[in-house]
């Protein structure tokens, strides 16, 4: 884990259970206001807008087998 701010961290996850951010920091004394995804995987979002999706190129889907 590593702190971006007063009240912001990084926290890499290889694989996330139901609500386990959540659960670990409120074990600590702390709330979660937001979780942000900044990557799937071997795969980082490009530009698309909330709520909108396209088909993962060949590449892509390599990678995730992988």
């Amino acid at each position: 884990m590593q702190a971006k701010g007063a009240r912001t961290v990084a926290l890499p996850l290889t694989e996330g259970r139901h609500h386990q951010v959540r659960r670990m920091f409120a074990a600590a004394g702390n709330h979660v206001e937001a979780l942000h995804r900044s990557r799937f995987g071997p795969l980082v979002p490009d530009a698309l807008m909330e709520g909108t999706w396209r088909p993962l190129t060949g590449t892509e889907i390599a990678a995730l087998r992988a």
